[in-house]
């Protein structure tokens, strides 16, 4: 599954995502710290999702919409807007699972790096729950920082590392 990395990154949904960024970048007031959860959200997932699934017109909408509601969560709002924004991309990252298993599904046990692609897809719902919990302030047993960085956790290492190496499995036959 060689793919052009240039082609995949230079596309009008990975642009909207680089232009949210620098908008939460610059004119929010959140901690610095959170903006590497937002970079991930933002840039990165759409990126790899897009390397590894055909998106649809509508599956872009989807991400899109996710993508909006992360960036309106840079913003200081009330509680249940901010609540309404994480459930929103919650659901995107269900419909991204979703994909991964469906793709499983399709395909069952015969490639190991197609099946590091499908956890990395799973593992981003994963990711989207601590993520709800972060910015819910639901009581998980943690503290704040340890939910929001078990939410960074499971974007980078679940996600991002998992896709990765299920893309550099068959170059290395």
């Amino acid at each position: 599954m060689l793919v052009n990395l240039w082609k995949a990154l230079v596309n009008p949904l990975i642009l909207f995502g680089l232009i949210l960024f620098v908008i939460s970048f610059f004119f929010s007031s959140q901690a610095g710290y959170f903006y590497y959860l937002t970079l991930a959200q933002l840039i990165f997932v759409p990126s790899l999702l897009k390397m590894v699934v055909k998106l649809r017109q509508l599956d872009k909408l989807i991400l899109a919409a996710g993508m909006l509601a992360v960036m309106a969560l840079s913003f200081n709002m009330p509680y249940s807007l901010a609540l309404t924004g994480a459930v929103i991309y919650l659901l995107v990252t269900f419909w991204i699972a979703w994909k991964g298993v469906d793709r499983f599904l399709k395909r069952g046990f015969s490639n190991t790096a197609e099946l590091m692609i499908d956890l990395g897809l799973v593992y981003v719902a994963v990711g989207g729950m601590w993520f709800l919990a972060y910015i819910g302030k639901f009581d998980t047993g943690f503290s704040e920082m340890t939910t929001w960085l078990t939410a960074i956790h499971f974007h980078y290492s679940a996600f991002m590392l998992c896709i990765s190496v299920g893309l550099l499995g068959p170059a290395s036959r």
